[in-house]
């Protein structure tokens, strides 16, 4: 229910649901205090609207933090490919381009004489 990926999203509908109670709440309590011959009027209507405000504020305020959460940022390779594409149709080519991440994936050679020598202890110390 809360992913990281919902978790805006589930925010800000809970927030949008909490303005609406908020007015329904205070819409309700001022129907309340003039219908109402059992509770005194002025009872209904403060408390109806002491509880839509604070409604209207918190969601107000948790809208207000929405805007500071970082959004994720997804780019599909497809969009990356037509920006280079549409680059090198105004530039020209590209002279130097480095290789996809594939090509990175070699494994790695440990050179042991490179290291220093906090480092060559720290191997010395740990085998």
């Amino acid at each position: 229910m809360f992913s990281a990926k919902n978790y805006p999203k589930t925010r800000n509908t809970y927030a949008r649901a909490s303005q609406v109670s908020g007015v329904l709440i205070i819409a309700g309590g001022i129907f309340f205090s003039l219908t109402l011959s059992n509770i005194p009027p002025a009872v209904a209507f403060s408390i109806s609207i002491g509880l839509g405000l604070l409604l209207l504020y918190l969601a107000d305020k948790a809208l207000n933090r929405l805007l500071y959460i970082p959004k994720s940022l997804y780019i599909r390779p497809s969009e990356v490919d037509n920006w280079v594409n549409s680059w090198t149709q105004w530039n020209g080519p590209i002279a130097k381009m480095l290789p996809t991440a594939k090509c990175y994936r070699l494994p790695t050679r440990r050179m042991p004489r490179l290291q220093s020598v906090p480092r060559s202890l720290l191997i010395a110390l740990t085998e």
